[in-house]
C-alpha cells in the first residue's frame, strides 16, 4: 500500500469517527410514553409538531415492537385499557360536555364546603353561585340531579332562583313584589331596623323590642315574621332553648308566689356587691331591692317587710327562695311568724319540686341588659341607678311572654291580650298585598 492510499484511509477513518461522535451528541432519546402511544396505535394523541420530528424508521419500529420486549410490560395492558376508556369518553362532544359539567359542579360544591360547618346557612349565603352554576350545566345535567349533589330540595332551589333571577329593587329585601306580595312594606321594614338599632332597646331581647313596636302600632306582623326580617337584615338575637324535662312553676294571679334571690355585681372601682331582689312570680314585677357588701340575713327580711306593707296582699302567699343562709335565718323566721303576716316560706327543690329559675333568669337579664351597658363607678352610683332601671323594667319594657305587657300592667291587672294586639293583622295583610301589587318593579311588568 503506497503512502497516498494510506493517508486517504486514515483521513476517511478520522472523518467517519468525528461524524459518529457529533451525531451521537446531537441525537436525543424519545420519551417512553411516545413510544407506548405508537405501540398501542394511539399516535393520533401526539401533537402534530412532535409527530413531524419523529423519523419514519422510529415510527415503524415502535409500531412493530413486541409488547413483551421489556420487563414490566404487563402495565401496558392497564394503560391500554385506561387510554381506550379515555378515548371513548372523549369521542363525542356530548359525553365530554357532560363530564366537564359534573366536574364543574363538584368543584363549585367543594369550594363552598371546604371551610364551612353550617351547610344550610352557607348555601343560603351562596345561593347566587349555586343557581348560576346549575343554570349553566342544566343542558347536560338535569336540575334534579344537580340539586341532589348540593343536598337541597327542588322547592328550596326554586326559591333561590326566584331571589337570584328576579331581584326587585323596589323591595327592601329584594324579593319580587309580584311573587311575594305578602312581604312587609318598606316603612314596616324601616321600622324594624329603627327599633332594633335604637340605643334605648339595644340590650333588650328581640321579642321585647317586637312587643314595644307592636304596642306602638309600628308593625303589623307576628313574632316569627319579625325574627325572619331581623335575620335578613342581620339583626338576629340569640335563642335560648329549654330542656324538655323541665317543669317550671305556674302561677295564676299576682301575690300568689313571691321569689327572692341575690346576685353579685362588681362596680368599676373593683368592689363586689350583692343585690337582693324580691319578685312577684306571676307578673315578674320587682317589688323591691337591697344592695349589701355580702349576702345579708337582714336584706330579705327588710324587703319582705317593705313589700308587704306597700302592696298589702289580700290572700296568703308563698315565699320561694333557695337554701342560702341569707334566706333561712332567725330574722326572716321572726318576721314570717308574726300573727298579721300570712306568708309561707318554701325552699326551691327541697320543699317544692321546681327551682327558683324565674328570678335567677331575671338576675341574668338585669345585669346583661341594664347594668352592664352602664359604667357604674361605686356603690353610691349603683344604689342610685337601680331604681331608675327598675322603673324601665317594670313600667316601660314590655315582655312578649306577658302578651306584650309590662310587669306593672300585669300586676295591676291593667293589660290587654296578645290577640287584641293582633286584631288588625288580617285587615292589614290585605292592605299590604294591594300596595305591593301596585308597586311592581320592571321585572314584574
Amino acid at each position: 500500500m503506497n503512502l497516498a492510499c494510506y493517508s486517504y484511509l486514515v483521513a476517511h477513518t478520522f472523518v467517519t469517527f468525528l461524524f459518529f461522535i457529533m451525531n451521537k451528541q446531537l441525537r436525543k432519546s424519545w420519551d417512553t410514553s411516545v413510544k407506548l402511544l405508537f405501540n398501542l396505535g394511539l399516535e393520533d394523541r401526539i401533537p402534530d409538531h412532535l409527530l413531524k420530528l419523529i423519523s419514519a424508521t422510529n415510527k415503524h419500529r415502535w409500531r412493530n415492537e413486541a409488547s413483551d420486549k421489556y420487563l414490566g410490560c404487563e402495565i401496558h395492558q392497564f394503560i391500554d385499557g385506561e387510554l381506550k376508556l379515555y378515548h371513548r369518553i372523549g369521542s363525542t362532544n356530548r359525553v365530554k360536555k357532560l363530564n366537564k359539567a359534573y366536574f364543574k359542579l363538584e368543584d363549585t360544591l367543594m369550594l363552598i364546603l371546604n371551610k364551612v360547618k353550617a351547610k344550610k346557612k352557607l348555601f343560603n349565603q351562596h345561593k347566587d353561585l349555586i343557581v348560576n352554576v346549575i343554570e349553566q350545566v342544566k343542558d347536560n345535567i338535569s336540575i334534579d340531579r344537580a340539586i341532589r349533589m348540593f343536598g337541597i330540595s327542588r322547592t328550596t332551589y326554586q326559591h333561590y332562583k326566584s331571589l337570584v333571577m328576579s331581584k326587585c329593587d323596589r323591595s327592601m329585601i329584594y324579593y319580587c313584589l309580584r311573587k311575594y306580595p305578602q312581604q312587609l312594606l318598606k316603612q314596616e321594614v324601616k321600622n324594624i331596623e329603627n327599633y332594633m338599632n335604637d340605643e334605648v332597646y339595644r340590650y333588650w331581647s328581640s321579642s321585647s323590642v317586637y312587643a314595644i313596636a307592636l304596642k306602638e302600632n309600628a308593625v303589623s306582623c307576628c313574632l316569627s315574621t319579625w325574627y325572619k326580617y331581623c335575620n335578613l337584615l342581620g339583626l338576629v338575637s340569640k335563642k335560648i332553648s329549654k330542656t324538655t324535662d323541665y317543669h317550671p312553676l305556674v302561677t295564676f294571679r299576682p301575690n300568689q308566689y313571691w321569689c327572692a334571690d341575690a346576685t353579685r355585681f362588681v362596680t368599676n372601682d373593683g368592689n363586689k356587691y350583692w343585690i337582693h331582689f324580691l319578685m312577684d312570680h306571676y307578673s315578674r314585677k320587682i317589688l323591691g331591692f337591697n344592695v349589701a357588701k355580702s349576702p345579708s340575713k337582714y336584706a330579705i327580711k327588710k324587703l319582705l317587710e317593705e313589700a308587704y306593707k306597700k302592696y298589702r296582699p289580700d290572700k296568703p302567699l308563698i315565699l320561694l327562695t333557695d337554701g342560702g343562709s341569707e334566706n333561712i335565718n332567725n330574722h326572716v323566721k321572726q318576721f314570717l311568724h308574726q300573727p298579721n303576716i300570712h306568708i309561707i316560706h318554701r325552699v326551691a327543690q327541697k320543699d317544692e319540686t321546681f327551682s327558683n329559675s324565674m328570678i335567677e333568669a331575671f338576675n341574668k337579664t338585669f345585669k346583661q341588659e341594664f347594668l352592664n351597658p352602664i359604667v357604674i363607678k361605686d356603690k353610691e352610683m349603683l344604689i342610685d341607678i337601680i331604681p331608675k332601671l327598675l322603673e324601665t323594667y317594670n313600667c316601660i319594657r314590655p315582655q312578649y311572654v306577658l302578651d306584650c305587657n309590662t310587669p306593672n300592667e300585669v300586676y295591676e291587672d291593667n293589660y290587654i291580650t296578645l290577640n287584641e294586639h293582633k286584631a288588625h293583622f288580617d285587615e292589614f295583610r290585605l292592605y299590604r298585598k294591594q300596595q305591593n301589587n301596585k308597586n311592581r318593579c320592571l321585572i314584574c311588568i
